[in-house]
C-alpha cells in the first residue's frame, strides 16, 4: 500500500515541476499584463490544488476505508475544474463579468454536492466503489 501511495506521488511529480516552472515563466515574462499575471497565478494555484486533490484521492482509494472523504475530494475536483476554464475567460475577455458562466459553475457545484446525500451525480458506497449517477449515465435512443 505504501508503494501505491509513493507511485501516486511520483506520477504527479512531473506535473508539479511543470507548474513550478510555469510560475517562474509567468512572473518573469514582461509581455504579460499585470491583471493577466494575477489571473494566471490563480489558475496555477488552483491547478496545484487539483494535483493535491488527485494525490489525496489516490491515497484514500489505496486505504479503501474512507468513502465519505473520497466523496468530498471528488466533489472538490468536479467543482473546481470548470473554474479554471472561467478564469481563462478573464484573460481572453477581461472586460466582461461572465455572469452566466459563474451561474453555471454555481449550478455545477450544487449538482455535485448532491453526492453527499443522493446518488444522482455519483456515489461511493461503503465498500469504497465509485458509481456513476443517473446524470452521468449515457442515454440510449
Amino acid at each position: 500500500m505504501e508503494q501505491q501511495i509513493r507511485m501516486g506521488v511520483i506520477m504527479a511529480l512531473p506535473l508539479i515541476l511543470q507548474l513550478i516552472g510555469l510560475i517562474f515563466a509567468v512572473r518573469i515574462d514582461p509581455y504579460i499584463r499585470r491583471k493577466h499575471r494575477k489571473v494566471m497565478l490563480i489558475i496555477i494555484a488552483v491547478d496545484f490544488s487539483l494535483v493535491a486533490q488527485n494525490i489525496i484521492g489516490f491515497v484514500l482509494d489505496a486505504f479503501r476505508t474512507y468513502p465519505y472523504e473520497r466523496t468530498l475530494v471528488g466533489i472538490y475536483g468536479y467543482c473546481v475544474r470548470p473554474l479554471i476554464l472561467l478564469l481563462f475567460f478573464y484573460i481572453v475577455s477581461e472586460k466582461k463579468k461572465h455572469t452566466t458562466a459563474w451561474a453555471l459553475i454555481g449550478i455545477n457545484t450544487i449538482v455535485h454536492l448532491t453526492a453527499l446525500f443522493s446518488g444522482i451525480c455519483f456515489s461511493i458506497d461503503a465498500d469504497d466503489h465509485f458509481h456513476r449517477g443517473r446524470l452521468a449515465t449515457p442515454v440510449t435512443l
